[in-house]
């Protein structure tokens, strides 16, 4: 397996990647330095993966912030980088480029509870599980999937402690030990490796463990209620 690393960090991507390349064997995986909100950077991000790789299986959509005050960066980067960047999976995952692959989209249980103190996070997460849901019935061979954090020991997660230290104290304190970041890795990973698995919603909480949404609607979920794209 290769991988692109693609973020704004070069510090702490290009490190990654030594690292990486240093325990699986040198090539294994690219930093590519890119900032998701410009179009430009983010079509260069795949155009060059795929130059590098030759090949395009799976991409995860990750980056995100929860800064309330800077709400139209919020959805530039949760919601419009999710669309701008599963668009262009689906693009080298299509003929003639590609013959399917998995995308995994980051949202959070915010997408699924109220968050009165994060409107905007809120709204962009529960954009983001609808628009997998949706993305997942309208092509073939491609899967795509949605992933639902509960707090998790990151940066974002930090960050939103400093700025309302009482409220992030008193809804921790509610749900329990920040989750560690591998165990949202290992999420991922099972359900890109499961086929079963499209158009699902993953909790990854500590209240229930890993499970997935349930959708009992009037419509079958297998039934989409436009053609395939």
């Amino acid at each position: 397996m290769q991988v692109a690393l693609v973020d704004l960090d070069t510090n702490t991507g290009e490190k990654l990647s030594a690292e990486l390349n240093a325990k699986y064997g040198s090539d294994r995986t690219a930093f590519i330095k890119c900032n998701v909100t410009k179009e430009a950077e983010l079509e260069h991000a795949f155009s060059h993966t795929f130059k590098l790789f030759g090949r395009l299986d799976i991409v995860a959509n990750n980056a995100g912030i929860a800064r309330e005050p800077d709400w139209q960066l919020v959805i530039d980067i949760n919601l419009t980088a999710v669309v701008a960047g599963s668009r262009l999976a689906i693009t080298y995952m299509s003929a003639p480029h590609g013959n399917g692959g998995v995308i995994i989209n980051t949202a959070s249980m915010g997408g699924l509870i109220p968050m009165p103190y994060a409107p905007v996070y809120a709204a962009t997460k529960a954009a983001v599980i609808q628009y997998s849901r949706s993305l997942g019935q309208a092509h073939e061979n491609i899967r795509v999937n949605a992933i639902c954090p509960s707090f998790t020991d990151t940066a974002l997660v930090a960050e939103g402690k400093t700025m309302l230290p009482t409220v992030f104290g008193e809804v921790v304190a509610a749900t329990g030990p920040l989750l560690s970041p591998e165990l949202i890795a290992t999420s991922m990973i099972a359900i890109v490796e499961d086929d079963s698995k499209n158009a699902a919603v993953m909790r990854v909480t500590n209240a229930r463990g890993v499970d997935y949404q349930s959708y009992d609607g009037f419509l079958n979920k297998s039934t989409p209620l436009t053609p395939k794209l």
